[in-house]
């Protein structure tokens, strides 16, 4: 069995193939926009975690001392 050698790790993705139930389908398009866009507007709810608000204070002190 030959391996491709521009792919090493022989992780290549396979294309998707679409079916006449799948992304075709307008429903099922609109039910994953609406749910992408959930977990989007949740992510960009969560707070900021205190470490990282803890490094983001220090390089603003640290840009207002330069």
């Amino acid at each position: 069995m030959s391996r491709d050698l521009s792919d090493p790790a022989g992780k290549r993705q396979r294309p998707v193939r679409q079916t006449a139930n799948s992304a075709a389908n307008p429903v099922v398009v609109r039910e994953i926009d609406e749910n992408l866009k959930r977990v989007y507007a949740t992510t960009l709810n969560e707070a900021v975690p205190d470490r990282f608000a803890q490094l983001l204070a220090q390089l603003r002190s640290k840009e207002a001392n330069s």
